[in-house]
């Protein structure tokens, strides 16, 4: 019987082909100024153009419901959307906001702070959804949850599409 050690640390042989055949890549980490102009290639993330292309979106389908289903589920569809889109707004002025520079000061302050801003997001949406029934009139809750979904779905891609545009260092 033959006994299989595993390969040493210290056994590094150029050139030695994987289990699946790929050669081992080695890592080179970025220097400061190769990380500067990788961070100037990038395009940064806007929190508010998210949350504009949104409600832009919730409102074009809005429109198109309204003229094939009816103003009731159009209303709907743009209340779900709002009972997304409008927490979300607060959590990012609360992220900008003092409070969080405050807490950043502190190792985990940044991290309470974000799960305490995301917790009241959560709760704001859930409790737009459970007002809906007084707030629109013939409610129609399949129409909400299409807002909803609308609104989210968005918001992937949007973050896909920046992705897409974002230069990729290899």
């Amino acid at each position: 019987m033959t006994k299989i050690l595993p390969r040493s640390l210290d056994d590094t042989s150029a050139g030695q082909d994987h289990i699946d055949g790929e050669q081992e890549e080695t890592f080179k980490p970025l220097t400061a100024q190769q990380a500067a102009m990788w961070r100037s290639e990038q395009r940064p993330a806007a929190a508010s153009s998210l949350l504009a292309w949104q409600g832009i979106v919730v409102l074009v389908i809005g429109a198109l419901t309204a003229a094939l289903a009816g103003e009731a589920q159009a209303k709907s569809l743009v209340y779900g959307g709002v009972a997304v889109i409008a927490p979300a707004a607060l959590m990012v002025l609360g992220l900008r906001g003092g409070l969080m520079r405050r807490l950043s000061v502190h190792p985990a302050g940044s991290l309470i702070g974000f799960a305490l801003l995301e917790g009241g997001k959560l709760m704001l949406s859930v409790l737009l959804m459970l007002s809906a029934p007084q707030a629109v009139n013939n409610l129609s809750w399949l129409a909400l949850l299409a807002g909803v979904v609308v609104a989210l779905k968005v918001h992937w891609v949007v973050v896909g599409f920046h992705a897409i545009g974002a230069k990729r260092v290899v």
